[in-house]
């Protein structure tokens, strides 16, 4: 009997003690206001997507071969299997196209380069005629700009390859990398 009168006695202290603690605080509170801000930039969204790889397929030592933007080849080995690179970029905003650190040489077998030189174009068609192609100088940034809606710009990379006669036989590679500056 004596642990729950103590508990009910506690309880009673505590009913009491809180309601004047409140009273007290309530004479001594002061209220300060502060302020913060908050910023944001608002873009539109754009897309990038590498919609084909540049491929020459097969070259021939001592043979210059050229991929051309509309799809068209020059050289002696054809297979049927060459393409342009292809690039899709979806936005409604103006934006700015720049190929990063453009390479001269392709990369093959134990180190050895083949010169290889880049050209481009843009449309806004997918399978553009000659006349539908916009050239560019690829060495410059390129501003393509914004119709207010959204639209689908198809970026075309070209190039030619000139393997010496004495070319080292094997795969060649390189990367090519596209900067898209968006929100200006």
């Amino acid at each position: 009997m004596i642990f729950n009168f103590g508990k009910c006695h506690l309880m009673g202290a505590l009913m009491i003690l809180s309601t004047l603690i409140p009273t007290y605080l309530g004479a001594q509170s002061k209220i300060s206001d502060s302020e913060a801000s908050a910023s944001a930039v608002v873009l539109w969204a754009v897309d990038v997507t590498g919609v084909q790889n540049l491929q020459f397929d097969e070259i021939v030592t001592g043979e210059e071969k050229v991929i051309y933007l509309d799809g068209s080849v020059s050289g002696i080995k054809r297979s049927g299997q060459e393409k342009p690179g292809k690039f899709r970029i979806t936005t409604p905003q103006s934006f700015q196209v720049r190929f990063k650190e453009l390479p001269s040489t392709m990369e093959g077998p134990r180190g050895i380069n083949m010169p290889i030189e880049f050209f481009a174009a843009w449309s806004e068609e997918q399978f553009p005629s000659k006349q539908q192609l916009n050239m560019f100088d690829i060495n410059n940034t390129l501003l393509i700009s914004s119709t207010g809606s959204v639209r689908e710009i198809y970026l075309f990379l070209g190039a030619r390859v000139t393997p010496a006669q004495s070319q080292v036989l094997g795969d060649y590679n390189v990367q090519v990398t596209l900067s898209i500056i968006h929100g200006i």
